[in-house]
């Protein structure tokens, strides 16, 4: 794909507060007293105020200029949250140097020129740089509520988004309804309280923003929102909007399209999506869209620095100074106030990432691989075979919370509870955060995990010698049903049967059975690129490469693999395009050859199971 100017349409930003009371025209004037005007007042940003005149134009004017009655009304209007700005130098500051600044094109009263002054870039870094690494873990150590309580969620009403503060005290949850529109909460982890919300009514068309929560300040002031993956503005660029806490609602205070590509193409409008975004500081903002992360100043509303950095996912270091990302191939280490990237290495697919509350391991999960980081050296501590998808968290510093719900044991390997019925999970303060809720509330509660009942019936279990299918000594069988290459999978598969702990044993009752079927046929349908409508319809049957785990003739585990129809196929010289397809009809036998068993196998329905509710689970 080509990339786009990203920052050739980088536009500052305008913070403006709106008005807590609707104000009055009136009449204004400066400290001597010689300059007068009539205007309402609009904002109060960055130590300057807005006043519409009775022509309907609007001015600046530095609030250190005015008089001290009309300070005082300006502050009893609203608290600035914002730092002074520099006075005007004119003597009259109604007059030179008080219109507001110049405004891009077409965006509104929101928008400003843009201005590069402050942006510089970071260079990436070398091949023989990547795998010098060296931190110092700092561990969590804040002390948490136990919950916060939250509104009854309606019968269609989902979470549809979250963003934590890098320092975990605050959270901001967003709530869809389909039929109704959306709410944002956001909540004290630290007090235990919502501190404040907005309701969103349902978008009339497809190009009103659905909010993508991206970040909340560590201050708890500011959440920022992004467009979901259908919103774009009218000029093509996906926006993103930072939100105030004023009084106990949130406000939007400003709108803007940091990566704008200034194209209507919609594969060039996709790249102005930003993905995720991060507070560094109260006052600075880092939001990534197409590879690439620009810092900002949301005082001043000036990009800082630009650099290369594609990540899935990213989490903070306790103390904020550091980055931890991870992407696809790679997982690396950025310091947040210089712009730096300072080393990473390549890995497995990834993208969740999390940090344990010691601060001395990080996880990476990606498919069905969880890789274990040393944090201060960067060097890969095991890999863990899991089944489960999703979002994986540490659960305390020696079990994962899987894909939101398997709890598992790092130093064994295996999955020994289940938590189901939350609405959402998350983690902070070194503890999970389950979602629960009932027929009059929403609860927001902290625990611990494995929690104290569910820890008891583990140790229990593991004393039960029908615990474990499989586990290191086992012996194995090995039965391949594949007709060409059968003698070659099944060497293959006894050396990894070996080099898992297990041993291969023709007498086992257990047996790895390896085989290859025909699927159902399916009709699919097929159109030339660029092209439109229903286009030829094709039949399509798929092979199905599979390795299952037999007792008494019941599959107990399971990988599998079909041939499928990727959403862009090529078609080679001489091909049709049913001839083209038979090519995917065919998984190959990849399978047997990258398969990795794990460590332990629980027996079906021995691992305990906890359903969420929104009382504590002991």
């Amino acid at each position: 794909m080509m990339r786009a100017g990203l920052w050739a349409c980088l536009l500052c930003l305008i913070c403006c507060l709106e008005a807590a009371a609707q104000s009055e025209m009136r009449e204004w004037s400066d400290k001597s007293g010689k300059f007068k005007i009539q205007g309402k007042f609009v904002a109060l940003v960055d130590g300057k105020v807005t006043l519409t005149k009775p022509d309907g134009k609007k001015l600046e004017i530095a609030l250190d200029k005015l008089s001290d009655n009309d300070r005082k009304y300006v502050e009893g209007m609203n608290d600035n949250p914002f730092e002074a700005g520099a006075a005007s130098p004119s003597d009259n500051p109604f007059e030179s140097g008080a219109q507001l600044p110049p405004r891009g094109k077409k965006k509104g009263d929101a928008w400003m020129a843009p201005d590069f002054a402050k942006l510089r870039k970071v260079a990436g870094l070398t091949k023989k740089d990547k795998n010098v690494w060296q931190m110092v873990p700092v561990p969590r150590e804040e002390e948490l509520a136990a919950s916060v309580e939250l509104p009854k969620f309606s019968f269609h009403e989902r979470v549809s988004g979250s963003a934590m503060s890098p320092n975990g005290h605050w959270m901001a949850l967003s709530v869809n309804d389909p039929f109704a529109g959306s709410r944002i909460h956001l909540v004290s982890l630290k007090e235990g309280q919502q501190v404040a919300s907005v309701e969103i009514p349902k978008p009339e068309d497809h190009k009103a923003i659905r909010p993508l929560l991206l970040a909340v300040s560590p201050d708890g002031k500011y959440i920022v929102t992004g467009s979901d993956h259908n919103a774009w503005d009218r000029a093509g660029a996906m926006k993103t909007k930072l939100w105030t806490v004023v009084g106990t609602e949130l406000k939007p205070s400003m709108e803007w399209a940091p990566f704008d590509t200034g194209s209507t193409e919609w594969h060039q409008q996709d790249k102005s999506r930003v993905t995720w975004g991060a507070f560094t500081d109260p006052k600075r903002l880092l939001l990534q869209a197409d590879g690439y992360v620009v810092s900002w100043d949301i005082t001043t509303g000036k990009s800082q620095y630009q650099a290369g950095l594609n990540a899935d996912m990213i989490k903070f270091t306790p103390d904020g100074k550091y980055a931890l990302a991870a992407s696809r191939t790679t997982v690396g280490v950025m310091d947040i106030t210089a712009g730096k990237i300072l080393f990473y290495r390549d890995i497995n697919a990834s993208g969740s990432v999390d940090l344990s509350p010691d601060g001395t391991q990080m996880l990476v999960h990606g498919g069905e691989n969880i890789e274990i980081l040393d944090v201060a050296t960067g060097v890969s501590k095991k890999q863990i075979k899991v089944e489960q998808q999703g979002q994986s968290f540490w659960a305390g510093n020696h079990h994962i919370l899987v894909g939101e719900h398997a709890l598992l044991d790092v130093e064994e390997e295996f999955v020994s509870w289940n938590y189901t019925g939350q609405k959402a999970t998350y983690t902070a303060g070194g503890k999970i955060w389950f979602l629960g809720t009932d027929d009059e509330k929403a609860v927001l509660r902290a625990e611990s995990l494995p929690h104290a009942a569910a820890l008891s019936k583990i140790e229990e279990a593991k004393r039960d010698p029908a615990f474990f299918l499989l586990q290191p000594g086992s012996a194995v069988n090995v039965d391949v049903q594949v007709p060409a290459d059968g003698e070659a999978i099944k060497a293959t598969l006894i050396a990894k049967i070996n080099g898992a702990g297990f041993k291969y044993d023709p007498a086992a009752a257990l047996t790895f059975v390896a085989t290859k079927t025909t699927g159902p046929s399916e009709e699919i349908s097929v159109r030339d690129f660029g092209s439109f409508g229903t286009g030829e319809k094709f039949t399509f049957t798929p092979q199905i490469v599979s390795l299952d785990l037999m007792e008494s003739g019941k599959s107990v585990w399971q990988r599998a693999r079909r041939g499928y129809v990727p959403g862009i196929f090529d078609i080679r010289q001489g091909e049709t395009k049913q001839t083209a397809l038979l090519r995917y009809q065919d998984p190959g036998m990849s399978l047997f050859e990258n398969v990795t068993f794990p460590k332990f196998i629980v027996r079906p329905g021995k691992a305990g199971e906890t359903t969420i509710t929104t009382e504590p689970l002991d």
